[in-house]
């Protein structure tokens, strides 16, 4: 592209355009083909660990256990524990309830569901539960929330 810049023969400005469009198609399908076709991780480890988390994204509302996701992904229950929190950063269980707690604050915000109805959704087979650890994350009850977020919508109206 430098050349027919600087050599100006005729059509240079074309053939330039050309050459660039040619260029950006390349690195289109490169970037397309690593997307699609694989990730880098530094480990086979922390592969595994993905597979795991986007297991758990993918099936949160379901009765998830520890075990059952070990066995699932043929892994030790403690390995699968201990390496989890070596590569995520939290542990099985953190990491569980934050990606539910996240499914069930949108429920909130965005349906007229009771509170049971979005435990139930989100895999909490237990009410109480859901309630101690959504406001351990909120530091209010999930009602609370529904309430104090719905008052703050109208107020924008």
């Amino acid at each position: 592209m430098l050349k027919e810049k600087n050599e100006k023969l005729e059509g240079f400005e074309t053939y330039s355009r050309i050459n660039l469009i040619e260029l950006l198609i390349t690195l289109g399908r490169i970037t397309l083909k690593r997307k699609n076709n694989y990730l880098e991780f530094p480990s086979s480890l922390h592969k595994k660990i993905s597979e795991v988390t986007a297991f758990i994204n993918e099936h949160f509302m379901d009765d998830i256990t520890l075990s059952l996701v070990a066995k699932r992904f043929y892994m030790n229950p403690y390995y699968l524990c201990r390496t989890f929190k070596e590569v995520t950063g939290s542990n099985f269980t953190q990491y569980l309830n934050t990606v539910r707690i996240r499914a069930s604050e949108e429920l909130l915000l965005t349906t007229n569901l009771s509170i049971l109805e979005i435990a139930t959704a989100t895999g909490y087979t237990n009410s109480t539960h859901f309630g101690r650890v959504f406001k351990q994350t909120f530091g209010i009850s999930p009602l609370q929330y529904r309430k104090l977020h719905a008052k703050a919508d109208s107020a924008f109206y």
